[in-house]
């Protein structure tokens, strides 16, 4: 749901839908993610809400929790060793991933 909203924000720019990505982030534990696939978004709706968010209160929360994701993919060996459990989209993600963590130091307008 987290993630829908804060697509239909991005598309429409309707303070609800970032309010609800928001609280259904809150609420959905999803600031421990240990994977991106099409049943797991948590590691999106991270780097999504990072984006879109202007409070930087939240961006820093958002901003951690993503490298949080991305240092422990690192430190399970991701990038060398893949187990086959991992989804195909999961070594193409990560590095899109540092790529939007390292570029948030502001709010996109």
């Amino acid at each position: 749901m987290a993630w829908a909203a804060a697509f239909l924000y991005e598309a429409t720019q309707d303070e609800d839908y970032l309010t609800a990505a928001e609280s259904w982030y809150e609420q959905g534990g999803l600031n421990s993610a240990w994977s991106f696939s099409w049943d797991s978004k948590a590691p999106g709706v991270q780097l999504l809400l990072l984006k879109l968010t202007k409070d930087e209160g939240k961006r820093a929360m958002y901003k951690k929790d993503a490298e949080n994701f991305v240092g422990g993919a690192i430190e399970k060996g991701s990038f060398l060793s893949l187990p086959p459990s991992l989804p195909p989209s999961f070594p193409s993600f990560l590095p899109f991933s540092l790529t939007i963590v390292s570029s948030s130091s502001s709010p996109s307008n």
